[in-house]
């Protein structure tokens, strides 16, 4: 039945993992149908065999044995039930045909079709534009004001401008990371999709999904699918055509765009006539989140944006997010290194018009998360340039590394998120302990501190692992801060799984890795005598070549 629905509504969209959202919004449609006309039906059983019970003991024919009677009233009953299924499956895909038919000439569609295909270089346009207007209320007024007043403290200085544009120190970073002026490109550097707007109009009114931003403890347990918002058409506009830009020939091989594809296919333009109740000056982040409690998931939303932003930007970037999920402990982070985020759902309704709006990638689009080796310029000198900005935000750039500091991450269970539980957290370790006693033998460590990533902040996170000469931990999301560390430092990681995820992030930065495999006692989840004294020795090789 699912499937059937899928094909009728051609919620087909290749390589999109996260296109399932709306499918799956389907799927509860259909079975909350099926499960009311499973209801209804059972009742309708109880009655009517009740009523053949009766008739059946007055009226039965000779020779027609009960089991055979109560085999033809199944069938009957089988047959009455597919049909009630097909008559939900229908009344669902007539709802989604009447929505796709909204969209048959959605110029969203026609993009994303010309997204696929090389085209010549347009003409240089000028850059010179009517200035935009407001509605001329003294609220809007002081909105913008407001804003502008919120970017006070969070200017960007002239070092931090220069760490931003190291990106486009070489001719290939020119081609990757520049922006188009006013439409979609494949971007090469980034692997992903890159679309930025001007006069963008967003309106929430034409978006399904909770809130978003609640506290924590008042959506436990709630499913990810209201976290999702499904658009309508005409969520998004703009006053004028895009342009896009040409495109590389690597889009076929980097063909992902995840939230991006579901924004194009509502978005409408040209729409000069668009009032705005809001007018936000500046540029502005969009961008979904799929992992955002998870520390890795949430570096490669960042490292994303940090790429997408223009090489001149003398104030912090808005950042709206496209998702509805509840208060999560890495939140903060946007507003420090950005200076200011909402939520699509807390925009004031009416429609709220961005002078300029960037489509960040999906983290799932980052090379951190699917590196293939294939980047324009230095893959270190652009990781770098990453780590200095985010660094040179919380004012830790210029922090030394403290020769002899040991730094062992703690996994610990701990619920961050609405579908999180003790019982499904995996890799923790009970006896860190015996790593620290063996390791207080060695002379060249001077000092130990075991931690635990979520009791520290951000600003905390990065200044132990960039004061650290050696981190050790099992797998886990809390070794991506070592992009933070001094290229001279060093990570041993207690692999059960012998992921790479960590011997690429290390290559990217340039810095020494070592992978301890161990199998862990799940009874105590005490690790091996073996795997401690092969992390000694792994510490002590460091010294040794030093």
């Amino acid at each position: 039945v699912i499937r059937r629905c899928r094909l009728i509504d051609g919620w087909q969209h290749g390589d999109d993992n996260h296109n399932a959202t709306r499918t799956i919004a389907v799927e509860g449609k259909i079975s909350a149908a099926i499960m009311t006309s499973r209801g209804n039906r059972r009742k309708e059983r109880s009655n009517a065999a009740s009523r053949r019970q009766l008739k059946t003991t007055a009226t039965k024919p000779k020779g027609v044995s009960s089991r055979k009677l109560f085999t033809v009233l199944l069938t009957v009953a089988y047959a009455v039930m597919l049909g009630n299924m097909y008559i939900a499956v229908s009344n669902v895909s007539k709802d989604a045909e009447s929505r796709q038919s909204k969209s048959a000439n959605d110029v969203g569609d026609q993009l994303m079709d010309r997204l696929k295909q090389d085209f010549a270089p347009q003409p240089t346009q000028s850059k010179s534009r009517t200035p935009a207007t407001t509605n001329g209320t003294s609220s809007v007024a002081a909105a913008a004001a407001a804003a502008s007043n919120s970017f006070k403290d969070h200017d960007m200085s002239t070092d931090q401008i220069k760490i931003i544009s190291e990106k486009f120190q070489c001719a290939e970073g020119v081609e990757a990371y520049t922006l188009p002026e006013h439409g979609c490109r494949a971007n090469a550097g980034a692997f992903s999709l890159l679309c930025r707007f001007k006069d963008f109009r967003v309106d929430n009114s034409k978006m399904d999904c909770d809130k978003g931003g609640e506290p924590l403890n008042s959506v436990m347990g709630r499913s990810e699918i209201p976290e999702y918002p499904i658009y309508h058409q005409g969520a998004f506009t703009t006053k004028r055509t895009p342009a896009p830009m040409p495109l590389s020939s690597e889009y076929n091989k980097y063909k992902g765009s995840y939230y991006v594809a579901e924004v194009l296919k509502v978005f409408d333009y040209p729409q000069p006539e668009a009032k705005c109740a809001q007018r936000w000056p500046g540029t502005t982040l969009f961008l979904t989140r799929y992992e955002y409690v998870n520390l890795f998931h949430t570096t490669t939303d960042l490292w994303n944006s940090f790429f997408a932003l223009p090489e001149n930007v003398t104030k912090p970037i808005n950042v709206v997010f496209l998702d509805a999920h509840a208060q999560g402990i890495l939140d903060p982070v946007w507003a420090d290194v950005f200076g200011n985020y909402t939520f699509v759902k807390h925009l004031p309704p009416g429609g709220v018009c961005f002078d300029d709006a960037i489509m960040v990638p999906a983290g799932y689009d980052s090379p951190l998360f699917k590196f293939t080796g294939d980047m324009p310029c230095d893959v270190q000198k652009l990781t770098n340039a990453y780590s200095n900005f985010m660094l040179s935000r919380y004012g830790i750039l210029d922090v030394p590394m403290k020769r002899g500091k040991v730094l062992i991450i703690d996994r610990v269970p701990f619920i961050s998120h609405p579908r999180a539980s003790h019982s499904n957290f995996k890799r923790v370790v009970s006896n860190l302990n015996s790593i620290q006693e063996r390791l207080q033998g060695i002379p060249e460590v001077t000092s130990i501190d075991v931690v635990r990533m979520e009791k520290l902040t951000y600003r905390e996170q990065l200044r132990a692992f960039r004061e650290s000469e050696i981190v050790i931990g099992t797998h886990g999301a809390g070794f991506t801060n070592l992009l933070y560390m001094h290229n001279t430092a060093n990570v041993i990681e207690l692999s059960p799984s012998r992921s790479k995820f960590f011997i690429v992030l290390s290559t990217m930065k340039g810095i020494n890795y070592k992978m301890v495999p161990f199998k862990q006692n799940r009874r105590d989840n005490k690790i091996s005598e073996k795997a401690i004294e092969l992390t000694a020795k792994a510490v002590l090789d460091i010294y040794a070549t030093a």
